[in-house]
């Protein structure tokens, strides 16, 4: 999945809208941020028909390396659980690239 980043204010209440190469968007708002530990923020795009979803991230440290743990709560169709299926290992991919870690194991 190839995204442009075109917003991206990460604070509490701070948006977020990613725009993907389809000519679709995903946009969101941060709801908590608790750095090292957890970030939750609402997720609406295409694989959710639109529908305002929330999204949980929690960070758990392993030692060397740190397990992301991924809540996707609101999906209420089994089409739009395929859909988030098949995109979050693309996106997570492509935060595996950005971040400066070589233990990151997806």
């Amino acid at each position: 999945m190839s995204v442009t980043v075109s917003k991206l204010e990460a604070r509490v209440g701070g948006s977020f809208r990613f725009d993907v190469k389809d000519g679709s968007s995903i946009v969101g708002i941060y709801l908590h941020i608790l750095p090292s530990e957890k970030l939750v923020f609402t997720w609406s795009g295409r694989a959710t028909q639109g529908r305002e979803t929330i999204v949980t991230l929690d960070f758990l440290d392993q030692g060397p390396v740190t397990e992301v743990v991924l809540t996707h709560e609101g999906l209420s169709t089994s089409e739009m659980c395929a859909l988030v299926g098949t995109g979050w290992p693309s996106l997570l991919d492509a935060l595996a690239e950005v971040l400066p870690s070589p233990h990151l194991d997806f």
